[in-house]
């Protein structure tokens, strides 16, 4: 007995058969932003600056990236 009085009932397992595995589901892959894509074409053209960008976001400073990929910290 708990303490309201009420009686626990025992849980017993499931046999191998009883257990159903849920279907895999596939989610569809997100549209990319504008900063997706600046921050992928910065890693692959400018990996120095694409290094400073993660460190500073790391940091939680504020960072930005032009078009023109160059970046703005602070």
């Amino acid at each position: 007995m708990t303490q309201s009085g009420q009686v626990k009932k025992s849980v017993e397992p499931l046999e191998a058969s009883e257990v159903k595995e849920a279907p895999e589901v596939k989610e569809a892959p997100k549209p990319k932003s504008k900063m997706d894509m600046l921050i992928e074409k910065l890693k692959v053209e400018k990996p120095e600056a694409y290094e400073q960008y993660v460190a500073a976001a790391k940091a939680k400073r504020p960072v930005w990236i032009y078009p023109d990929l160059t970046i703005r910290i602070g």
